[in-house]
């Protein structure tokens, strides 16, 4: 089956359209696969696309035969893309994160292209081989002229590392996709590359995205008098920060259905301008078809493409560069796998987070209050994932200790509430720093019912 591999980095935050969610620190998350892991699906690509190409062209028949109709299907499948990087600020620069569940998607991609690339698949796969054998506190990287021996992000992630040389592939990969999206200038912001076991990514991955706080004013009222006073909110809605990279693949379903549009399809890429259609002479039929039907799906990956919401604000912009335009220049290095290390795993206790959540509403009487509190609470899930369970309990009894507002105080009594609970179910003051994200995990997963709680008895909720 005919396929051609392609990259999408994402220009600006995106947030891929999901259904509103019941229960979450975020109210309106981004598309997301059975695994949880961030995706753009495959109709949101082919969408646009087809929005782009009718604007261009009039031939319907075309166009009914490449994307379908209401009668059939089209004759190109577009796979949904799946994360592979992502970036994220520290006080080295900025980094790209990653974990064998992200990489083993980018092997599977490759694996469908020519030899080089199920070689560039096969290193990959020695990478991930080495990322399940280290302890869960512990991380693959690869930066420049780095000599510590810890890494630390997302404000209480700090990770003992083991740096390997051979991962300056996947840098360049990162370097190239920045490059060829919006020049060279980017390729100094990588600071380098960082690979999580998937035991840590399960526990920080969501945090590794953005979120953006909503509010809805009254606005205008009928005596045509403009109220600033919140009527909605506050809620948040997840994005995927701005130059991430996803891969995925483009596959003929229909070779048949194209090869007897050949020559009506020849006349389409040229109008398109999108890419130069070579003939060998004296090449037989299916020589031509099979050229013609490459020469489409290449064209499918040099295109800006736009998903989800707030086009017009300069969000959800996305460039899609084709494999071959970024792996070109890509040498595969010797690999040296690592020998089995040693074990680090910690299981997280079994709590019931709901549970506890409503143990504390009741206990702190927070039903009373839930009008002034709400927009405090609302908003601790999402401050205990970005900054970690401490550092927000040090920011309410210490920088806030004077605020006189009745959310701080109850904020700050949730908090202090939470500790005394996890200490109840034996997470006591952490030993190492893995036990400090587990603590921020679950106290952050106390939070999420809290906030619910509270809105459900809220007024303009």
């Amino acid at each position: 089956m005919l396929s051609e591999q392609f990259f999408l980095i994402t220009l600006a935050n995106i947030n891929v359209g999901a259904f509103r969610e019941a229960i979450g620190a975020i109210d309106i998350p981004t598309n997301k696969d059975i695994f949880g892991l961030p995706q753009i699906r495959g109709e949101s690509i082919k969408g646009y696309y087809r929005s782009q190409v009718e604007l261009k062209l009039s031939e319907e028949s075309v166009i009914d035969v490449i994307f379908g109709s209401q009668e059939k299907a089209g004759s190109i499948i577009f796979n949904d893309a799946s994360l592979i990087f992502i970036p994220t600020p520290t006080r080295y620069g900025v980094i790209y994160i990653t974990a064998p569940i992200l990489l083993n998607r980018l092997a599977n991609i490759l694996y469908q292209g020519n030899k080089r690339r199920r070689d560039l698949a096969n290193f990959i796969e020695k990478i991930i081989r080495d990322s399940n054998k280290i302890g869960i506190g512990k991380a693959l990287v690869y930066m420049e002229n780095f000599k510590e021996k810890t890494i630390r992000f997302l404000g209480d992630v700090e990770l003992n590392i083991i740096q390997k040389e051979e991962l300056k592939t996947l840098k360049e990969i990162i370097d190239s996709a920045l490059e060829k999206t919006v020049g060279s200038f980017l390729k100094s912001m990588n600071r380098g590359i960082v690979i999580l076991t998937d035991e840590m990514y399960s526990l920080i991955g969501d945090r590794l995205l953005l979120s953006r706080p909503r509010l809805k004013l009254r606005g205008l009222t009928e005596g045509e008098v403009y109220q600033k006073v919140v009527e909605t909110g506050p809620w948040f809605e997840e994005e995927i920060p701005k130059f991430s990279i996803f891969v995925s693949s483009l596959r003929v379903n229909r070779i048949e259905t194209l090869a007897k549009n050949s020559e009506t399809i020849l006349k389409f890429l040229k109008k398109m301008r999108e890419v130069k259609v070579i003939l060998r002479k004296n090449c037989t039929m299916l020589q031509v078809n099979e050229d013609t039907i490459m020469s489409l799906l290449t064209s499918f990956s040099t295109f800006d493409l736009t998903v989800g919401s707030g086009e017009t604000v300069g969000r959800g912009l996305i460039k899609v560069v084709s494999a071959s335009n970024i792996l070109k220049d890509i040498e595969i290095p010797n690999y040296n796998e690592l020998e089995q290390q040693e074990e680090n795993k910690i299981a997280l206790p079994s709590i019931n987070p709901e549970r506890l959540a409503f143990k504390i509403f009741q206990d702190l009487s927070l039903k009373a209050d839930a009008d002034e509190i709400k927009g405090k609470v609302s908003s601790l899930p999402e401050r205990i994932s970005k900054f970690g369970f401490y550092a927000i309990k040090t920011f309410y009894n210490v920088l806030k200790a004077e605020a006189s507002g009745k959310g701080y105080k109850k904020v700050k009594e949730i908090l202090e509430e939470i500790e005394k609970i996890l200490e109840r179910e034996g997470f006591r003051t952490p030993h190492n720093n893995v036990e400090k994200i587990i603590i921020t995990k679950l106290s952050r997963d106390i939070a999420i019912y809290l906030k619910y709680l509270v809105r459900s008895y809220a007024g303009g909720s």
